[in-house]
């Protein structure tokens, strides 16, 4: 585990051997659900740097099987001059039975901007309605999304940020905008309540981490991400189960005709027609 000696502050997780085996363990087993199920995952991972995002998507990373796993991260863009368009996210959407990992998601153009003041409310919300739709109709096509928040205040920002700084090992870790985006933390957390209050939806809830130490977050994190699509999964294996034992009926098959009964078999002809008709029907015959 690295950390800073001088604040005792964690830099990574620190799981014990025996936890570590257990939660590889639950992974590995939640994957082959979602391989069962046949049903597409994506998670998102949002929060600023040292809050436990970026080490829960190299856990992941590293401890699921990347046959089923696919990582996604994104340049941030100003959505004034570039318009937010879903189409390099839906193209990025996992394959049924597979997991998609979304970091820089289509959330972190809103919050920066209207962070920043280059965007109004009234715009914020208008992205956030183009995410909720996004995310509906996902949602019915059977996505499971787990959306999770990882929170941190100013104060422990920059704690984490200068124990970065002073160790030479972990200097390499910080961004170019961490520094600016700590200064700016009210902002961001201002924007942060707002984009969660206005996405969290039944079909897409958000999951916040927030209190504890960098280990404990994760632990938590890992657990809500095992949790939620687990419940999700077994919701739908039973729906399934329940519609393959009630079956829909088989359609009724049509009726031949039965030209036998459509006959008028009062029907009669005198000896003069009958002559006179046979040659006619012989001929047909």
């Amino acid at each position: 585990m690295a950390h800073s000696e001088e604040d005792d502050i964690e830099l990574e997780a620190n799981f014990s051997n025996k936890e570590e085996a257990e939660i590889r363990t639950r992974l590995i087993t939640l994957q082959d659900k979602i391989a069962e199920a046949n049903v597409p995952v994506i998670v998102l991972l949002c929060g600023v740097n040292g809050s436990g995002k970026n080490a829960a998507l190299g856990i992941l990373r590293d401890w699921l099987d990347q046959r089923r796993l696919d990582l996604h991260a994104y340049e941030r863009r100003d959505i004034r001059n570039d318009p937010v368009e879903f189409r390099r996210y839906w193209c990025d959407t996992p394959l049924n039975g597979t997991t998609g990992i979304f970091v820089s998601s289509w959330y972190s153009d809103p919050l920066v901007n209207h962070a920043n003041g280059k965007i109004n409310d009234d715009e914020l919300y208008e992205r956030l309605d183009e995410c909720n739709d996004f995310e509906k109709m996902l949602a019915d096509s059977n996505v499971v999304f787990c959306k999770i928040w990882f929170h941190k205040s100013k104060n422990e920002q920059q704690d984490f940020l200068r124990a970065l700084d002073d160790d030479p090992y972990e200097k390499w870790r910080i961004m170019p905008d961490d520094w600016k985006n700590c200064c700016m933390a009210e902002k961001f957390e201002t924007t942060t309540k707002k984009l969660i209050r206005y996405t969290d939806k039944d079909y897409a809830p958000w999951f916040e981490i927030g209190d504890g130490s960098f280990t404990e977050r994760l632990r938590v994190a890992l657990d809500v991400l095992c949790t939620r699509v687990e419940t999700q999964i077994d919701a739908f294996l039973k729906a399934k189960e329940k519609e393959k034992k009630v079956g829909t009926p088989a359609p009724e098959k049509p009726k031949k005709p039965d030209f036998v009964k459509s006959l008028d078999m009062n029907a009669s002809l005198s000896k003069e027609e009958y002559r006179e008709q046979l040659p006619y029907l012989r001929a047909r015959l």
